[in-house]
């Protein structure tokens, strides 16, 4: 089995022992580790909110792309070619502080979209 790096494994050790203090089954949310195919780097995955899962799941895309994130060892990434933007671990954001932040999200039933990135937005008024 791939193992995870320090900052991947902090966020899901944080993310699921949160998960799991709040009273929820950690399964529910798909937990798992995956292997970029293209870069080879490894990341933690996880489904957001297993209760924003409508019926064509399976086959809509843009569900999997908004709920579906995964931590690398340089932040978080939304599982959607199109979004190119992503959620940087620093030091002032350490992986930590990210499974909070998602942790919140969770338990309070709100999906945390992808960043907007500015120059993208700015094109996208433009069109």
């Amino acid at each position: 089995m791939t193992s995870l790096g320090v900052n991947a494994q902090s966020f899901a050790n944080h993310l699921l022992a949160g998960i799991e203090a709040g009273g929820f089954d950690p399964e529910e949310f798909c937990p798992g580790v995956i292997k970029d195919k293209e870069t080879g780097r490894v990341g933690f995955t996880i489904l957001q909110n297993p209760w924003e899962i409508p019926e064509d799941f399976e086959s809509n895309e843009s569900h999997k792309d908004t709920l579906l994130i995964c931590c690398f060892e340089d932040g978080i990434e939304w599982l959607a070619k199109e979004h190119s933007s992503k959620m940087l671990i620093t030091e002032q954001q350490p992986p930590s502080m990210l499974a909070v932040l998602f942790l919140t999200a969770i338990l309070t039933n709100n999906s945390i979209q992808p960043p907007v990135c500015p120059c993208c937005e700015a094109e996208a008024q433009v069109k």
